[in-house]
């Protein structure tokens, strides 16, 4: 590594250059500011030795004139034969790695200030080089982040699609049939998929794929699905939905579960009633959640039942509480009560 010397001396010049090949570094010697600068114009120093008082400026001057040249400034080490601590200061503000008195310990203390100064260059070459390699690397997590979030959309986008191929071709197949109970079938089909539809629809749009508010899902579902139906217009829904976070491996069986316990209502609790009215209520306590449907309608008779219903709607609901590792029972009065409860 090369150290440049700038010092009119040339005894004194010599007797440097003594000390710093000693300590294991190349020099060269300059007697004035103009040969730095020419020198400087054509090669590269690794620390320079600038004595503050040359015989064409001063190293104030100097500086400047580097600096109009576009030349690169060097790390440099200050000496002078003055003492003036203003000097040092000024010149440590002007970028200077150190300050050394050319008194009688000078040659002596010299090695030494050149090794420290030769430390931190090193230590702020191999930070400055971290530094590098970090925004490489931040550079090269965002670009790979930015992939994986085209390729995200990009699924997101086909499964969507397939869903509404599949929830398509459900309502083709319903509008070729003639059998009503068929065509019913189908149609619970497709209201099913809407129910999943809605569900992965929020989880893509969620902070985290893998949990959703259910504040945040619950309405939007009830709507969905409620929408479905032409007696829509006579239905008012009362919702009183605590915020609290479930797994999507729970919502997923829970979305369809109340598609099939509000598909019921629909079908069959306003029949012949001009308006009516559907309470959906969602809370937790402790570990413990519940979910109430209730509707103001004509009421499920009494041979209906979860324990030896035949039909596959009340079935499927069974399955999805079991799935659940839940209960469900259903309260009768003015309308029917839906109660469902799990541990989460």
């Amino acid at each position: 590594m090369m150290i440049l010397i700038v010092e009119d001396d040339a005894g004194l010049s010599e007797l440097i250059r003594e000390k710093v090949e000693e300590c294991g570094y190349k020099s060269a010697s300059v007697y004035s500011g103009r040969e730095a600068i020419e020198w400087l114009s054509l090669h590269k120093a690794y620390i320079m030795l600038l004595d503050y008082t040359l015989p064409d400026m001063n190293a104030k001057e100097f500086l400047t004139e580097l600096k109009i040249k576009g030349l690169a400034l060097p790390s440099f080490i200050m000496s002078t034969g003055q003492g003036d601590e203003r000097i040092a200061v000024d010149m440590m503000k002007s970028g200077a790695r150190d300050y050394i008195v050319k008194d009688n310990n000078f040659l002596d203390l010299l090695p030494e200030v050149i090794r420290r100064v030769d430390k931190e260059i090193e230590n702020e070459y191999k930070r400055n080089e971290a530094e590098e390699l970090v925004r490489k690397n931040e550079k090269k997590i965002k670009s790979l982040l930015a992939e994986k979030e085209l390729i995200l959309k990009e699924v997101h986008h086909r499964i969507k699609n397939n869903m509404n191929t599949i929830k398509s071709l459900l309502f083709l197949q319903a509008e070729t049939l003639k059998d009503s109970s068929a065509i019913a079938a189908l149609q619970d089909a497709e209201s099913r998929v809407e129910s999943m539809m809605v569900l992965y629809d929020k989880l893509y749009r969620s902070p985290d794929v893998r949990e959703l508010s259910v504040k945040d899902y619950l309405p939007e579902l009830v709507n969905e699905i409620i929408g479905n139906f032409p007696n829509k217009g006579i239905v008012t829904i009362e919702n009183n939905i605590e915020d609290f976070i479930l797994s999507a491996e729970i919502l997923f069986p829970l979305g369809i579960l109340i598609n099939e316990l509000l598909t019921n209502v629909m079908k069959y609790a306003f029949v012949g009633r001009e308006k009516g009215i559907i309470y959906i209520s969602a809370s937790i306590n402790d570990s413990l959640a519940k979910m109430v449907i209730q509707d103001n309608g004509v009421g499920i008779p009494e041979s209906v039942s979860f324990e030896n219903s035949k039909g596959f709607g009340l079935e499927l609901i069974t399955m999805l509480v079991q799935q659940l590792n839940g209960r469900i029972r259903i309260e009768r009065g003015e309308g029917t009560r839906f109660v469902l409860e799990f541990n989460v």
